[in-house]
């Protein structure tokens, strides 16, 4: 639902980290026969030494890699057949089993969950700092510890399932750090959906909200029990016509719905009525008037020009840029929304500042 945003110096450290991180331990579970067994991946996966370590670090080639190789998978072998029989890959070529065991343990992520060295899990969480699930914007997933002293991290979700491509098992960009529900929701067809390392909901798929027919909705603005919560579709920005959707739009507009159908995210948020309520009458005790007044009255026992040699049209413009700041944390402040969060990211928060985008557009409307 929301991106993941990592400044580029932090991304390239945590890149030649990971990758160091492998081939470290690689040499040191193969030892020996380290050059053997590199070999042998290579030559079953059909890439280079380079287009390896693309995989563990390289975002740009983890979609790439993924289309060309594609879904190895386990078929169910009757007890009969036995351990070294072909199986094949969906797209048909013959491995065996034993083959696919080598795989699975070249890029077991197991190893980079239990190490303890100097590059962890925990290690890689706190330099993300991913603070909010990015799959449902509900949940804090703080990274607290480490791993000699385990506290508590994000789950960790593979956005390509390792059970269908354990060679992207250990990849950095299949990583997504994510809430305990949203990791256990996805099932391993679950990669149409949003990518957050590159995409998110944006503004172009907001939170709406809408009353039943019979319920009276200017009467029973409180009483929000007949209220839903739905994901709306703003008229694409991108063309004069609002008929037709932009190319962008249409390939979006299908992991829009695959994410919210794997996490269920209508349903979950239609149980958030507590902080649609308090939303609400936050919103109705503190309109725009009650706002303007309150600025004017802060202003006028705090703003003092008189040292700063101003005529009359600057002293004008000054407190017209005063005012404005201070409407918008006052308003922040009566509706509940974090003073300073301004491109952060925080529970709820897509879902509380669509939701006060729409009463702002109804009130507007409502005065016309």
């Amino acid at each position: 639902m929301i991106k993941i945003a990592i400044a580029e110096e932090t991304l390239k450290d945590i890149e030649d980290k990971h990758w160091k991180w492998f081939k470290t331990h690689l040499k040191r579970t193969y030892s020996s026969k380290y050059e053997s067994e590199r070999s042998f991946i290579l030559n079953k996966l059909k890439i280079t030494e380079d287009e390896l370590e693309k995989i563990i670090k390289d975002k740009s080639f983890l979609f790439e890699i993924q289309k060309r190789i594609g879904i190895i998978k386990r078929k169910e072998l009757p007890k009969e057949v036995k351990h070294d029989e072909p199986l094949e890959y969906l797209e048909g070529i013959q491995h065996s089993n034993k083959t696919i065991d080598r795989i699975e343990k070249f890029f077991s992520y197991d190893y980079f969950e239990k190490a303890e060295g100097k590059w962890t899990i925990y290690e890689l969480c706190s330099k993300l700092n991913i603070n909010v699930c990015p799959y449902c914007n509900r949940q804090y997933i703080f990274t607290v510890g480490s791993a000699k002293e385990k506290r508590t991290r994000p789950e960790i979700d593979h956005f390509f399932p390792k059970a269908l491509y354990p060679y992207l098992a250990c990849s950095l960009y299949n990583f997504i750090p994510s809430c305990h529900i949203c990791n256990h929701s996805k099932s391993d067809d679950g990669e149409n959906i949003i990518y957050p390392y590159d995409e998110d909901f944006g503004k172009d798929f907001p939170f709406r909200v809408k009353f039943d027919k019979d319920s009276g909705e200017s009467d029973n603005l409180v009483d929000i029990k007949n209220a839903h919560v739905f994901f709306g579709k703003n008229n694409c920005r991108g063309l004069k016509s609002t008929i037709d959707e932009c190319q962008a739009c249409k390939r979006k507009l299908p992991k829009i719905k695959a994410s919210l159908k794997t996490f269920h995210l209508k349903d979950i948020y239609n149980e958030h009525k507590i902080d649609l309520k308090d939303l609400f009458d936050r919103y109705r005790n503190y309109s725009k008037p009650k706002i303007d007044e309150i600025t004017k009255l802060i202003l006028k026992e705090t703003l003092d020009t008189s040292g700063l040699h101003l005529n009359d049209v600057q002293k004008e413009q000054l407190y017209k840029r005063v005012v404005s700041t201070y409407t918008k944390r006052i308003k922040r402040t009566i509706l509940g929304l974090p003073l300073g969060a301004e491109g952060k990211e925080y529970p709820l928060r897509k879902f509380k500042e669509d939701i006060i985008k729409q009463l702002d557009e109804t009130a507007r409307n409502m005065k016309k």
